[in-house]
């Protein structure tokens, strides 16, 4: 036996150097020269010592080889192996044969020497082996712990050069890494990002000098413990979820550091477990578990809460009352997409506005409800106090019977007080009780721009003997100056008259002008022209009064096909012989553009008349080729229609569908217009005469008859 232990001594060194120095288990006992004596037929045992938290982690033990004539020969089928256990270099070399030879046991399910489980105190015994050399490997419970294969010769040698049977080993082990999922809400399950978190491990200390700086600290059956900072600075993502791997197994708890604003702080510290490995897998920035087991947490964030209540002077519950938030500062609270972030409308019952951080503001309403006048502005505050009772209320007077007006009239015009048209746009103004525009007693009310260059709103009900001022503003009432929302607007609210409107008992209703001088053209604003279109009737070349529609079309091609607009304009001459109207025309959105227009005579379809229209009058367009550009925006188009025969009753054809094949600037057609009739009255005329002439004849002839008689 001693023959024996010194032969292989040297090559199995290195393999037991990976657990009995690394570990420190039997760190002076190198195999070597034995002086033991021959010790044939006595058994060893192989103890394995691991962490408590590997209980349940089974492990099996093979011989591998048996030591024949100074060698060791592979043996109980790892003979065909092809792995090399002589001329190992090092303890790497060493500790990747033991693997090989784990991974190989384990696929030729070779049959075992023995299988134990890891007992409650981290610990494998396996006895009564005989001399060979033994391979440890973990052959289930990888999710628990990950254990190092292991090669161990019985007997080896100790300190003393003897032979030791009884091989006490700490293998290398690591756990698999588990997996921590937070998930953030409200009270409704909404998720909740920018919430930060620490975790927090729960220890246990040999000494005072192992206490973590500033632990909270415990105890429990184990005695006492402390919980010590495990990672920091955890935030919750944009679906409210935090996610930790790689965790040992042990005890945790998550505490909420820092609270998004609108919500009230969670003070609750969250316990959990690792107990074994799991994995997680993300779809669309969602995390859930994969595999294993994975610890779920759930955070809970109530939001802040405030009643608004809006009643009347009586304090009943007034429905209708359109309300936006404003900060301390009076600014409206606007969110990411520049949208005003709480505006809401007052109900039969308290309006519950949820969400809103912690601080001052103030209750602005926009409008009031049907009936009453618009409340001042209301101050509140809030607080995130769990106990806390946020609540605000504004109280609503009844409108007075009052036959105050103000109609507001606002102008587009760029910087040298051109005409500009909006397609289609939106602008606010409203009343104020004070100079300095702090104070708004009106709704806010919009103008609207469609095609138009000017338009209007009326503000109604006010109080004569009243002193008002008006002001542009934003949709939310906030005064639009040009040297604050230079950024943000294209142009400068200008109020040539001042800003002040009295309103008295004789003159209860006004009109107020104001102008907006655009620096730059947004999107769908245009230069605007007017083609002032006159209709003249004429009769038997004289001027003829008539009231009679006639209509009047403004192409965008020579070959009066595309209406501009597609509006066809009356020409409603209510008893006159002449009538104008002013179209107003776009012309484009710079300085250098230029546009063409075709003006003609049409039906009320917008058909142009032409010789297919029975017409029975003839018609001149003069100058109904129109050129416009900055300089030359306007234009003048004549359209005279004469009649010969009878005064009119002018009605254009009704539908007509053929078109003509082009325009010229100026041109007559030669035929009349029909009324609509196709009596043949000339006739009837005739014979009328004709029947009194027989009529008159007849009684003279009888007169005569009668003398003779």
């Amino acid at each position: 036996m001693k023959n024996f232990l010194e032969k292989v001594g040297v090559i199995l060194s290195l393999l037991v150097l990976t657990v009995l120095l690394v570990t420190g288990k039997g760190a002076a006992s190198v195999w070597g020269a034995s002086s033991g004596g021959d010790d044939s037929g006595k058994k060893g045992s192989i103890t394995l010592q691991l962490s408590a938290d590997s209980t349940g982690v089974e492990i099996t033990l093979w011989k591998v080889a048996d030591y024949q004539d100074g060698k060791y020969i592979f043996s109980n089928g790892f003979e065909k192996s092809g792995i090399t256990i002589t001329n190992l270099n090092d303890a790497s070399e060493a500790q990747k044969a033991a693997d090989s030879l784990a991974a190989y046991a384990a696929a030729q399910g070779i049959q075992a020497a023995d299988i134990k489980t890891v007992d409650e105190n981290g610990k494998i015994l396996f006895s009564g082996l005989n001399p060979a050399l033994y391979l440890a490997g973990e052959t289930s419970g990888n999710e628990i712990m990950n254990v190092q294969g292991v090669l161990v010769p019985i007997p080896y040698l100790g300190e003393n050069g003897a032979g030791v049977y009884d091989a006490e080993i700490s293998p290398k082990y690591s756990f698999p890494g588990g997996v921590l999922l937070v998930h953030k809400v409200d009270e409704e399950g909404n998720s909740v990002g920018q919430a930060e978190f620490v975790l927090q491990q729960k220890v246990s200390v040999d000494s005072q000098e192992q206490v973590p700086d500033g632990a909270e600290s415990g105890s429990d059956g184990n005695g006492t413990f402390y919980w010590k900072e495990f990672s920091a600075n955890l935030v919750s993502d944009a679906n409210g979820q935090i996610v930790i791997t790689d965790m040992p197994k042990g005890s945790y708890r998550v505490i909420e550091t820092k609270t998004p604003d609108g919500y009230i702080p969670s003070s609750v510290p969250y316990e959990f477990s690792i107990e074994a490995a799991g994995q997680v897998k993300e779809l669309d920035g969602i995390y859930e578990a994969a595999s294993g087991r994975v610890a779920d947490v759930t955070v809970i964030n109530t939001r802040i809460s405030t009643s608004v209540n809006k009643v009347d002077e009586e304090g009943n519950y007034v429905s209708g009352a359109k309300f936006v938030v404003k900060d301390a500062d009076g600014k409206v609270i606007m969110d990411g997409n520049g949208n005003a972030k709480y505006v809401f409308t007052s109900g039969a019952e308290p309006y519950i506005l949820k969400g809103i951080p912690a601080g001052d503001y103030y209750l602005s309403e926009l409008e009031p409800p049907k009936g009453f006048t618009v409340a001042r502005d209301v101050k509140f505050s809030v607080s995130n106090e769990p106990d806390a009772v946020n609540t605000v209320t504004m109280v609503d007077e009844k409108e007075k019977t009052a036959s105050g007006a103000i109609t507001v009239t606002k102008n587009l015009y760029d910087e040298e007080y051109k005409d500009l048209m909006a397609e289609d746009g939106v602008f606010y103004v409203a009343l104020f009780a004070d100079q300095q525009l702090t104070t708004r007693v009106s709704a806010v009310s919009p103008i609207t721009f469609k095609g138009v260059s000017s338009s209007s709103t009326t503000f109604a009900d006010l109080d004569p003997g009243t002193q008002y001022y008006v002001a542009e503003t934003d949709e939310y009432g906030t005064v639009i100056d040009a040297d604050i929302y230079k950024n943000i607007y294209s142009y400068t609210p200008v109020y040539p008259d001042g800003q002040e409107v009295q309103i008295t008992r004789k003159a209860p209703a006004k009109d107020y002008h104001f102008n907006n001088l655009f620096y730059e053209l947004p999107e769908g604003y245009y230069y605007q022209g007017v083609i002032a279109v006159t209709k003249n009737v004429l009769k038997n070349g004289e001027a003829a009064d008539s009231k009679d529609i006639f209509y009047v079309g403004i192409f965008t091609d020579p070959e009066h096909t595309n209406l501009f607009e597609n509006n066809v304009y009356e020409l409603a001459m209510d008893g006159n012989s002449s009538v104008t109207v002013e179209v107003p025309v776009m012309i484009g959105d710079s300085k250098d553009a230029v546009v063409k227009y075709y003006v003609t005579e049409t039906d009320k379809n917008g058909v142009p008349l032409d010789e297919s229209s029975n017409l029975t009058f003839t018609y001149t367009v003069k100058d109904g080729d129109v050129v416009l550009n900055y300089e030359n925006n306007r234009a003048e188009v004549v359209i005279t229609n004469e009649f010969e025969d009878v005064t009119p009753t002018v009605t254009p054809a009704g539908d007509i569908t053929e078109t003509p094949g082009g325009s010229d600037d100026s041109h007559t057609t030669s035929t009349y217009v029909k009324t609509g009739d196709d009596t043949p009255i000339g006739l009837y005329v005739t014979l009328l005469v004709l029947a009194a002439c027989a009529v008159v004849a007849a009684v003279v002839l009888a007169k005569k008859k009668n003398k003779k008689d």
